[in-house]
């Protein structure tokens, strides 16, 4: 695609130009902070989005271990997606930092998956969650998590008592989390969880791909901004945690062991 000067294109109130870098543009929701990137690169009919959530496990407190985790697994979980978006690549991940959904599929489809983001994003479809499928996908999460404790996730258990020396902000324990959060987790706990780790400004909305058929690119953005911007702020989001610079942080030997003993 050539390269789109945003200061000729006319944008509505439901979103504002920040900065445009290479063709790369970046937007803002001026209602509740949510960020907008888009990276205009033709793909043939293909596009790639990524929400981008700042919210991983890091921000959870130390009675709901692994809550970060267990609500990615579902934010697809209504089997909303799999009926609407058939063939397309549809996935979810955590780490400590961040909570992020991907979608690989025609870029015919992309307003219909933004505006499917939009009301994920306003909980309607975590609320349709039914008691059967929490129930299977709990059995799911722990049987991820006990997989990732044996002895072959040798790289993970490396990488989780390094974060725990390096990390330095909030909690700093695994991302799959404990046992006792999982089998505890209801239909009404898992809302409250999508309420305290999830909202709008701390979600950026990454686009790569070209336009859809009949839209030109100020349709295009003011679309995506029509679509995000009017999503409440969410008043119930924990609070980010404050950094702790480490002291005395030279060369350390540390001793990973596992509780079986071994090291």
């Amino acid at each position: 695609m050539p390269v789109i000067n945003i200061a000729s294109l006319s944008l509505n109130g439901d979103i504002e130009h920040v900065r445009s870098d290479r063709n790369c543009h970046t937007f803002k929701m001026p209602g509740n902070g949510m960020r907008f990137v888009w990276l205009p690169v033709q793909q043939g009919q293909q596009v790639v989005v990524q929400r981008l959530i700042d919210s991983g496990s890091r921000l959870e407190n130390v009675h709901e271990l692994g809550a970060a985790h267990a609500l990615e697994h579902f934010l697809f979980k209504d089997g909303y997606a799999w009926s609407n978006f058939p063939g397309c690549n549809i996935n979810a991940s955590t780490s400590n930092n961040y909570v992020t959904t991907l979608y690989e599929g025609p870029l015919s489809l992309l307003p219909k998956y933004l505006q499917y983001q939009a009301d994920s994003m306003r909980g309607k479809h975590i609320a349709r969650v039914t008691p059967q499928q929490l129930r299977v996908e709990i059995d799911n999460v722990l049987d991820e998590m006990h997989r990732n404790q044996a002895p072959s996730a040798a790289g993970r258990h490396v990488i989780q008592t390094l974060n725990k020396h390096v990390i330095n902000s909030g909690n700093v324990e695994p991302t799959i989390g404990l046992e006792s959060t999982l089998k505890s987790l209801t239909l009404e706990r898992l809302i409250d969880m999508h309420k305290n780790l999830l909202g709008p400004s701390r979600q950026t909305l990454l686009v790569v791909g070209g336009l859809p058929d009949g839209m030109g690119a100020s349709d295009f953005i003011n679309m995506v901004g029509s679509t995000f911007n009017d999503i409440p702020c969410n008043e119930h989001l924990h609070r980010m945690p404050s950094v702790n610079p480490r002291t005395k942080c030279g060369m350390r030997m540390v001793e990973m062991r596992r509780p079986s003993g071994a090291s």
